[in-house]
């Protein structure tokens, strides 16, 4: 003790304020302040990311033994579409099942998968059945859903039709993962212009065709869509067009330029689709490939207007419930969070966080448990984009600007690709205000 003289008050004032330092970087881990950012490079760019949440020391974040008796008072349903987040929503319903069994939303007995057929409905309403499957205190996944029923069927579906309603159910919260359609249309380009192709079906698929089956019944993807999407005004979302936000005359261009590409020329006359797309440049195969995201509605394609026509039909459900007064006399609602799949992209941590905050909202979920959940989520997304997952995408051509400005410039899909992107941000903004 004597060997320090004068200066053990200093060494002790000073471990003392090193003390209280860390006590406060542990602490800060909770305190998640968007305006206090660092980069992080994210799929080869720099973006913006907390110096709280993913640079603090490790912890212990180990998720807590999972339990089933909670009352969570809602049924939730995660949304997506082919190269919005098919592979996210399962890694969704995975983490919020598995960081919060204690009072978040419980697993259905399909797990992470979609109880009901995708792109597909009955023919007496043209709507998905997913309703019957929506349970109080559940979480399920819905990929590629037909909403063309009426606004009316839409929250019948969604809120009444099931027999399996708590007493406190509070109604369905509805996570609805979108992405600008450009986006959409070079990523699947690139995804399924691949070989080995990463999906068997693009082998056997016709793009051009529009016809829609069901028993004996015979439709068209354009009659199903446009009854939505043919109206120049959407107060909903507070958009107004000057002219029809897709006309069938612009559905039909978009099918005439599919027919002029697809078994056309001397060597591909029979050839598959797949086979076009490794053949075709890519100005060619990029407008095959988006022909059958947007008119090719019954095997795995229409999704782009798929989604356009969801994003109208659940916000039309909504305000339908919130004026009727049977759902606000039982508080019980439509609640709906529309959610970018480019943000995940960009941001998985904080993206995650936004997601856990919506599902768990009002419960009594301290928000440092959410966001040591979102920081695994982060952790979990680098090492799908380490072991070069097939569903996240890679740009090995580093065309995409290139092929976005095409397609923008495009007289054919140009303009429908561009009010569908202002439609999608519509939406978002929506879900940030």
């Amino acid at each position: 003790m004597m060997l320090c003289g004068g200066n053990c008050a200093k060494i002790l004032s000073a471990l003392s304020a090193i003390s209280i330092i860390i006590v406060l970087a542990h602490s800060a881990i909770h305190l998640l302040h968007t305006d206090e950012v660092t980069t992080a490079i994210v799929d080869g760019e720099h973006r913006p990311r907390s110096r709280t949440l993913f640079e603090m020391p490790s912890l212990d974040l180990s998720p807590p033994a999972l339990s089933m008796d909670n009352d969570y008072p809602y049924s939730v349903i995660i949304i997506s579409y082919h190269k919005t987040g098919h592979d996210l929503q399962m890694d969704l319903v995975d983490y919020i099942v598995n960081e919060f069994p204690d009072i978040g939303p419980r697993l259905t007995e399909f797990g992470n998968k979609s109880p009901v057929k995708r792109r597909r409905h009955p023919a007496y309403i043209p709507c998905t059945r997913i309703g019957k499957h929506l349970q109080t205190g559940t979480i399920t996944v819905q990929h590629a859903p037909d909403l063309f029923c009426t606004p009316d069927e839409l929250v019948d579906i969604l809120l009444d039709i099931g027999a399996r309603k708590a007493v406190y159910d509070r109604g369905v919260k509805v996570i609805h993962l979108v992405r600008n359609p450009f986006s959409i249309a070079v990523s699947n380009y690139h995804y399924h212009a691949q070989i080995p192709t990463p999906e068997p079906w693009v082998k056997d698929q016709n793009p051009c065709d529009i016809e829609w089956h069901e028993g004996d019944i015979t439709d068209t993807f354009a009659d199903m869509v446009l009854p939505t999407l043919s109206k120049a005004k959407y107060d909903s979302l507070k958009l107004k067009f000057k002219g029809q936000f897709m006309s069938r005359g612009d559905f039909d261009a978009i099918r005439n330029d599919c027919l002029s590409l697809y078994q056309t020329r001397g060597e591909l006359k029979n050839a598959s689709f797949l086979t076009h797309l490794m053949n075709y440049d890519p100005p060619e195969g990029l407008r095959l490939a988006t022909a059958e995201m947007m008119i090719q509605g019954f095997g795995n394609g229409g999704d782009i207007l798929r989604m356009a026509n969801n994003i109208i039909k659940l916000k039309q459900a909504q305000i339908k419930l919130n004026n009727n007064p049977k759902y606000q006399a039982s508080n019980r609602g439509l609640h709906i969070y529309t959610m970018s799949l480019d943000d995940f992209i960009a941001q998985p941590g904080f993206s995650a966080l936004k997601f856990f905050n919506f599902v768990l909202e009002s419960l009594p979920v301290p928000q440092i448990r959410k966001e040591e959940a979102a920081r695994r989520y982060w952790q979990h997304y680098q090492d799908k984009k380490i072991n070069k997952s097939n569903h996240i995408t890679h740009n090995r051509s580093g065309d995409d600007v290139m092929l976005t400005e095409y397609l923008r410039q495009d007289t054919v899909f140009g303009p429908s690709l561009i009010r569908i992107e202002l439609l999608v941000e519509a939406a978002l903004m929506e879900g940030k205000s």
